[in-house]
């Protein structure tokens, strides 16, 4: 029912593109992407971090919206970030943004005896993800990922926010406007 009150209003439609992507972004790819109106970026391999380097400059380039997943080292719980090409900063502008990850103590992004994925705090993230992408198309409100980061401490249930911006001299998106 989503996808048709979408379709119908914000002239969008949902698309899954299950296909394995490399640092060389296949003709394939680049063909679904260059009419998306956003793009979420997650997966497991390779590392939402490297999808993220290699699609950004292809996304920044076209002023297309993208949120970078989350769950970063080891399935923690990082939140990526928005971004809006010309608003924000890209994916370059925000990746010194993970070293400050370590700043939450271990025991507080890990469950002890949990391996891999935490399925309650994946859907804590999704949510976050789905929020963020419907606030780019509809343009109701500001994304909360906007210009930032999150880690959430299993222990206190509260998230230290990386606050990022677009960097001068980036040599991704200083270009764009």
């Amino acid at each position: 029912m989503l996808k048709k009150i979408f379709t119908a209003q914000y002239g969008t439609s949902i698309t899954s593109l299950p296909l394995r992507i490399t640092p060389s972004l296949s003709p394939k790819l680049l063909d679904h992407l260059q009419d998306c109106t956003a793009v979420v970026i997650c997966a497991d391999e390779p590392s939402v971090d490297q999808l993220a380097d290699w699609l950004t400059p292809y996304l920044a380039k076209r002023g297309i919206p993208h949120l970078v997943g989350g769950g970063y080292h080891g399935h923690s719980t990082s939140t990526g970030t928005t971004i809006i090409p010309g608003v924000t900063g890209c994916w370059t502008c925000f990746d010194h943004l993970l070293d400050q990850h370590k700043q939450i103590p271990i025991a507080h992004r890990h469950i002890s005896g949990i391996t891999g994925s935490f399925n309650p705090l994946v859907s804590f993230l999704a949510n976050i993800i789905v929020s963020d992408i419907i606030a780019i198309i509809t343009k109701l409100w500001r994304p909360l990922l906007f210009n930032r980061m999150g880690d959430f401490d299993l222990f206190t249930g509260k998230f230290t926010w990386r606050v990022g911006e677009k960097k001068e001299h980036c040599q991704v998106c200083n270009h764009i406007v």
